[in-house]
């Protein structure tokens, strides 16, 4: 899959006509769920935190098929069936600031699937490790966001009903 440059996305050309500037911004992320009930994470090169594929809405793109994208672009795979278990919104923990001074806070939408196929690989340069981890031994240097899915997916995973973050 061919990774458009940042610059040629709706964001990267918002992005030059409002400057670094608080957006608020529709996201989709993934919880990939292996056989053994481990999750599948990613670690960003630009920050070294581990979180779980995600990305934001490009234009003509329904939410899910942002979700599909990602796990596309950053780890080469096609996922299956999706599941929307909760919103993250909170701006404590879904604001965030890149090295290059763009702030956004996030409103995503969190799906979790245990379908896919393809070869797990680092498929662009935005990761530089991606592992399966169990839900209660997460790595070092996870992202705060990342933490709180992953506990609001544990309580969906448990029962617990749509999860708003």
């Amino acid at each position: 899959m061919n990774v458009r440059p940042f610059a040629d996305t709706l964001l990267g050309r918002i992005r030059r006509a409002w400057g670094p500037g608080l957006l608020i911004w529709p996201s989709a992320g993934v919880v990939v769920e292996n056989g053994a009930g481990h999750v599948l994470m990613v670690r960003r090169a630009y920050d070294g935190r581990w979180q779980f594929p995600a990305g934001f809405v490009d234009e003509g793109e329904a939410i899910e098929q942002t979700a599909g994208r990602e796990c596309a672009e950053e780890l080469g795979i096609t996922v299956g069936a999706l599941t929307c278990f909760g919103i993250v919104s909170s701006p404590g923990l879904a604001t965030m600031t890149y090295p290059n001074g763009d702030t956004v806070q996030n409103v995503g939408a969190c799906f979790c699937t245990k379908s896919w196929t393809g070869d797990i690989r680092l498929a662009d340069p935005e990761n530089i490790a991606f592992g399966f981890f169990p839900l209660d031994q997460l790595p070092e240097g996870i992202s705060q966001v990342a933490r709180a899915v992953a506990a609001h997916y544990g309580s969906y995973r448990a029962g617990g009903g749509f999860q708003m973050i």
